[in-house]
């Protein structure tokens, strides 16, 4: 394994703002008799940079040759090896000292291994500082308590919180009437639910493959189940959804409102966590339309601005079966 590395000098900021400064440009020779572990690089990045930076000494980064960008952030020093991880269409591989930065095929949108890490891997600080529905804003709650209602006014309000985390919106629901069973991808989380809501069932599954048959709940909560989901694997989270509803069942989704992604490592590295997890930000008609696709007819739906530390709007739809 790589234990230490010895830095560059470091100069100027590379472009996109990072706080960690770029390392002066210099020849990889130099890098090979400072004792570096060896970079090599895909076609075109032929000439690169590395090091670490202050406030993230036991990170090892990796710059462009070609461009002042930052490539990609690779490991903890010290982690055991072989060691590869997926980073922007690139596999990053370390193994007797070398590190191997070269391209990769395109991600697969339903390849969820590094969400499920990520979540893994601080479901017990989201767990205590996400109890409940504090995070909520009354018009949120207000979309839930309808569905809620629509769900319980059947007579057999068998609900699916698909993404349940730590089951903070299982409780809520249960609280209205609802006959709860969460779900969640993160085996963490769910021993998190099951720790906290004894009364209440958890299973651990992807949502993509839900061991429920057809037509089994009055209805199905995505609760910000989807953001973690590209756009190209929309589809299949909708209509698995849409396979476990029954006829005259109701979805409610919510999510951040707008385009692009936000990178969430930052907003967890306050609790002492280093992970991998984007968020994606989804127009309400775009995901309005991928529910009529698989099936569903939309009922209201509620976009809000963002309020308080909130970076993005909000956005809550209703559908009906």
């Amino acid at each position: 394994m790589i234990t230490s590395i010895i830095n560059p000098p470091f100069n100027s900021a590379p472009t996109g703002g990072s706080t960690c400064a770029r390392p002066a440009a210099t020849k990889r020779a130099q890098f090979t008799n400072r004792r570096f572990p060896q970079v090599l690089l895909s076609a075109g990045d032929s000439a690169s940079h590395w090091g670490s930076c202050r406030k993230a000494p036991n990170v090892l980064y990796v710059w462009s040759g070609k461009e002042s960008h930052l490539l990609a952030f690779v490991f903890a020093l010290g982690a055991p090896e072989p060691w590869t991880r997926s980073w922007r269409g690139r596999a990053i591989c370390v193994s007797g000292g070398t590190i191997r930065l070269v391209s990769s095929s395109p991600p697969d949108p339903l390849d969820f291994r590094t969400v499920q890490r990520a979540y893994d891997t601080v479901a017990e600080d989201y767990a205590t500082h996400l109890p409940d529905t504090r995070a909520e804003a009354p018009l949120d709650l207000a979309m839930v308590d309808a569905f809620a209602e629509a769900v319980t006014s059947g007579g057999d309000p068998q609900v699916l919180d698909a993404g349940c985390g730590a089951g903070r919106m299982s409780r809520y629901l249960t609280g209205r009437g609802c006959l709860v069973q969460g779900v969640d991808l993160s085996s963490r989380m769910v021993a998190m639910a099951r720790r906290d809501h004894r009364d209440l069932v958890f299973t651990v599954c992807s949502l993509t493959d839900l061991p429920y048959p057809d037509d089994r709940f009055a209805g199905v909560m995505l609760w910000y189940s989807i953001i973690h989901t590209p756009p190209a694997g929309q589809a299949r989270i909708f209509a698995e959804a849409t396979r476990v509803l029954r006829p005259g069942g109701h979805l409610l989704v919510g999510f951040q409102s707008g385009e692009g992604t936000r990178d969430l490592a930052r907003a967890y590295r306050q609790f002492g966590h280093e992970i991998e997890l984007q968020r994606h930000l989804y127009p309400a008609d775009q995901v309005a339309a991928q529910l009529e696709a698989a099936g569903l007819r939309e009922v209201c739906r509620l976009v809000r601005r963002a309020q308080g530390v909130e970076r993005d709007d909000q956005a809550f739809l209703l559908a009906a079966q």
